[in-house]
């Protein structure tokens, strides 16, 4: 079986000192916004869990972080496992860095890493079991899930995150033709190639540096999670998963402070077992301690074993 390596890019805003350096940089209320580093549910301890559970078959994990951190639950010395914090990856003109963009556009040069590999937020579990053919093609083409929501084009007053999409989409406009509405790309795992992404980089190496150089996400930087993903459609290494498809595998809980409503999704997910399941952070600036309590207990039902990553 060919090696695939699974890569994770985390952080933990509640880190002693890395509020104080955010703040220093940060130029707008939505670049302090705490769901971008908030780490109040050890969503990456749970997701590590269900790849020993439902993909042991992945023998090499890669944790990308800021220096010093590390999960306090986390055994480095564990098999498989590899932490590589930014300076060891990043040009420093690049650090410090709290654009999730830019270090998603750095992770295909990670040292001994495998030719093809997995892009996990941290935020995303396994449902049930994996196989190579659930994220690409006999052929080798990775499957890429779409929404139904057509993405937007670029308004740089928007959301950074839409702004970002936007700007994402003008460089495949100017590269591939215009399309009539390229679909938001689903929260999923992602199998990206190193071959790949150095084509991207050759491609477009202003708005690469640009994306890089961004301390936060904004307009003027694309958003590697959509970019990429349609760069190899356009040139025929991916292949699109039907719509009806990617929503049956890959499921989207938004966790906000709105109790009655994450439970009646965290029910429907547990009944339903999607291959891929997404626990984004929507909270306000402070989570309810009765929401995050019953979103551990979902997990802990899940994955109650602890995985060879944890501290014993």
């Amino acid at each position: 079986m060919e090696r695939l390596d699974v890569v994770y890019a985390w952080v933990d805003g509640a880190w002693p000192g890395y509020r104080d350096e955010l703040s220093r940089y940060a130029g707008r209320p939505v670049d302090l916004n705490p769901n971008r580093h908030r780490d109040n549910l050890d969503l990456l301890k749970y997701s590590l869990r269900s790849l020993e559970v439902f993909a042991p078959w992945i023998e090499r994990i890669h944790l990308v972080t800021a220096r010093p951190q590390s999960p306090s639950w986390l055994n480095p010395h564990a098999p498989g496992l590899k932490v590589i914090h930014h300076d060891e990856l990043f040009a420093l003109r690049h650090l410090p860095t709290f654009n999730s963009f830019a270090i998603e556009s750095y992770l295909y040069l990670l040292p001994d890493l495998s030719p093809r590999f997995l892009y996990f937020n941290d935020d995303m579990v396994l449902g049930r079991t994996l196989h190579p053919g659930d994220v690409m093609t006999k052929d080798g083409r990775a499957r890429i899930h779409l929404e139904w929501n057509p993405s937007i084009a670029r308004r740089k007053d928007e959301h950074p995150w839409r702004a970002a999409i936007g700007f994402a989409n003008e460089l495949l406009d100017k590269a591939f033709g215009a399309a009539n509405a390229r679909r938001l790309v689903r929260h999923a795992p992602v199998l990206m190639e190193i071959q790949r992404w150095q084509a991207l980089a050759d491609k477009w190496p202003e708005p690469l540096e640009a994306t890089r150089s961004g301390r936060f996400r904004s307009g003027d930087t694309f958003a590697p999670d959509f970019l990429y993903p349609y760069f190899c459609l356009a040139t025929g290494h991916a292949t699109a998963v039907s719509i009806v498809d990617s929503y049956r595998q890959a499921a989207y809980v938004g966790l906000d402070n709105r109790g009655w409503l994450v439970s009646l999704q965290l029910a429907v997910v547990d009944r339903l077992r999607p291959l891929f399941l997404t626990l984004n952070d929507n909270f306000d600036e402070t989570a309810a301690e009765a929401v995050v309590a019953s979103v551990r207990r979902f997990l802990e039902s899940w994955f109650p074993r602890p995985s060879r990553f944890e501290k014993p």
